[in-house]
């Protein structure tokens, strides 16, 4: 890419952030509503990452990938200079890899890619990139079951100073919906904050260019609730949906896609 110019604090880039999406939803996964229009997961991150680009002057050229639905539906790592692996109502633990064997071609595609090419797992994407370094993936226990809704995260010191964390408080409240997660990280992985529920890993950086989260920076406090309405029978025997939190007072967690824009446009 060709060097970067930063204009009043904003980074421009001479030519577009090449992006590639990684869509490992299901046929039958939810869509998302934005912009008055319907959306599959990895459609609505594709808006929101140029949503946010814009407002950074950065021009992005995403190209969305469907594994879940196309055997070897994956893209040519060289041409692409961010790498975004988004949510997915499929779960990543041992039943879930047993049960949808293309997803032991997702952990070694993840294993390709370069340390110098920038990632982000999101919520899915999160446990996704950690078990393909080594970690396992459980489901949340009992009496927890699943997170839900806004919910508090917690920097670590290493959270503090990491960039993808940069003018976001220490604590701040994160926007989830997960039914699985990450008790352990990788080995030689950079824990940058943890939540409520004992043990488990919220945000984590592995080298210098990728990172997961937990929470999803992508979606908007809508699209909870209008996934809560889709599985209001079966959520509501694990749990009190009453209690789901979808407002939070001020959101801060968004920042961090503007972040690895940020980050994915200067290297």
């Amino acid at each position: 890419m060709d060097p970067m110019v930063t204009v009043m604090g904003y980074v421009c880039d001479a030519e577009p952030l090449k992006v590639a999406i990684i869509d490992c939803s299901p046929r039958d996964q939810e869509m998302m509503s934005y912009g008055g229009a319907k959306w599959t997961i990895s459609e609505l991150v594709s808006r929101r990452v140029q949503a946010f680009a814009h407002w950074r002057n950065v021009t992005i050229k995403p190209r969305l990938y469907w594994p879940a639905g196309r055997k070897h539906d994956y893209p040519d790592i060289e041409k692409y200079d961010t790498i975004i692996i988004p949510g997915s109502k499929l779960h990543i633990d041992v039943g879930g890899i047993q049960k949808h064997p293309w997803m032991e071609n997702l952990l070694e595609f993840i294993r390709d890619v370069p340390s110098s090419t920038s990632m982000l797992g999101i919520c899915f994407g999160h446990q996704a990139i950690a078990a393909a370094h080594g970690a396992f993936v459980r489901k949340i226990p009992k009496p927890h079951n699943a997170e839900i809704g806004f919910a508090p995260v917690y920097k670590t010191e290493y959270g503090k100073y990491d960039v993808l964390f940069k003018d976001l408080p220490n604590d701040f409240e994160g926007l989830f919906s997960h039914f699985c997660y990450l008790p352990h990280p990788p080995r030689g992985t950079r824990v940058l904050a943890y939540g409520d529920i004992p043990g488990m890993v919220q945000a984590y950086r592995i080298g210098e260019s990728t990172w997961g989260v937990q929470f999803h920076p992508d979606y908007l406090p809508h699209n909870i609730s209008e996934l809560v309405n889709e599985r209001k029978r079966w959520l509501s025997k694990m749990m009190d949906i009453s209690r789901i939190k979808i407002k939070a007072q001020q959101r801060h967690d968004e920042k961090v896609l503007i972040n690895f824009i940020d980050h994915a446009a200067s290297v």
